[in-house]
């Protein structure tokens, strides 16, 4: 079964116009939490991060998974101490920890779609350090890490194989 993809066309422009559009809204979703216009926006940046092309809309060089599965790993490892435990000083250097990471990842990678998701991830970590409370800080990084995983989805689901 094929997933429809947006119809947007997955170059330069586009990718930069849907990041700037991700980063003016990131802290308006991690605080009010997901809903549709998160969902969409991952849903384009999703397939953009997967299907980005330079010149060629034939070859696509898009982000690799290699270079998100380590950030994404991260995520989860977070999300799941969470479980157990509260917001707290160690949790909280993992997670402001993600930006080094992802900009490692995005040098690695050196592409635009790279570099688009270490702006979205950078904006997320400043978004939740910016909250005074610790269960702030908790409520909107569980939002971010729901945001992420669709985010991973879509490009999974559009990564041409």
């Amino acid at each position: 079964m094929a997933i429809m993809s947006p119809n947007i066309d997955p170059n330069r422009d586009t990718i930069n116009q849907i990041t700037k559009v991700g980063k003016q809204n990131i802290s308006r979703w991690l605080k009010d939490g997901i809903h549709q216009e998160a969902i969409d926006f991952a849903e384009k940046f999703g397939y953009c991060l997967s299907m980005f092309y330079w010149d060629n809309p034939n070859k696509p060089k898009g982000l690799s998974t290699n270079q998100i599965r380590n950030v994404f790993g991260e995520v989860k490892r977070i999300e799941m101490a969470l479980q157990k435990d509260e917001w707290d000083k160690e949790i909280e250097t993992s997670f402001i920890l993600l930006r080094p990471k992802m900009a490692y990842a995005a040098k690695r990678d050196k592409t635009v779609p790279a570099e688009c998701l270490y702006k979205i991830v950078k904006a997320s970590v400043e978004s939740v350090s910016k909250q005074s409370t610790d269960a702030d800080k908790k409520n909107q990084f569980v939002n971010f890490s729901k945001l992420f995983e669709a985010i991973v989805a879509y490009h999974r689901a559009f990564e041409k194989k």
